[in-house]
């Protein structure tokens, strides 16, 4: 079980514990060492006059949503280096072999939908929480596709696979308008036409798109 800090002081203490990162590894001028003691005494300040526990019982969508907090700020990000460093483990361990390496982390959570006896924990309100877990999911996607944009910028020119440019019409038949809109906004630059067409399927999923989506379209990951 996750802590029952409220989500307000999980903040101050993310901001402080990231400024004294800063202060232990970034080479500072002696106006931006002033500037981070500062605002790590102004935290301290804040968080020593800020109640640490509510004041009322929460409901069980607070909990969901103080949980989903490690998932937004934790999770999400270690999670993809714990696999880089699985597979550096592995070419290390295992020179020569091209492992396939399939998902090992999954993540779960009971806030929302346990079921031992809570008579709060109703249907409508584990229908709320995989809501709103989802919703989380996708936006956290979405940034990451808001980043990859200013990353993938390579030119046509350099050469695109195959499997590429075959995506990319599967794509185009899928959203044969948006591929218009994709092509002139983006002209010769294929991975970002596949981002841009990656950020429209999260968008028709959150939307509930009544498009009929097969389950082996998106099976591989260069397909998606």
């Amino acid at each position: 079980p996750t802590e029952a800090k409220r989500r307000t002081v999980m903040v101050k203490l993310a901001r402080i514990a990231g400024k004294l990162h800063e202060l232990d590894t970034v080479a500072l001028t002696p106006d931006e060492w002033t500037a981070a003691i500062d605002l790590i005494a102004e935290e301290i300040a804040s968080l020593w006059q800020t109640d640490e526990t509510r004041t009322h019982q929460p409901s069980v969508l607070d909990e969901v949503r103080n949980s989903l907090y490690y998932i937004e700020h934790t999770l999400f990000e270690l999670a993809p280096q714990l696999y880089i460093e699985m597979r550096r483990a592995l070419a290390e361990a295992y020179p020569g072999h091209d492992f396939n390496l399939a998902p090992f982390v999954h993540i779960g959570s009971w806030v929302g939908g346990d079921r031992d006896g809570n008579p709060f924990v109703t249907l409508a309100v584990t229908e709320e929480t995989l809501r709103t877990q989802k919703a989380l999911a996708l936006r956290l996607y979405r940034s990451v596709i808001d980043a990859m944009y200013g990353v993938l910028s390579t030119s046509e020119r350099f050469g695109v696979s195959g499997e590429l440019r075959a995506s990319l019409s599967a794509d185009a038949a899928l959203f044969p308008v948006e591929a218009q809109r994709f092509a002139a906004r983006y002209p010769g630059q294929p991975y970002r036409q596949k981002m841009a067409f990656v950020y429209q399927k999260l968008l028709a999923t959150e939307e509930g798109s009544s498009r009929p989506w097969r389950a082996d379209r998106l099976a591989h990951p260069v397909e998606y």
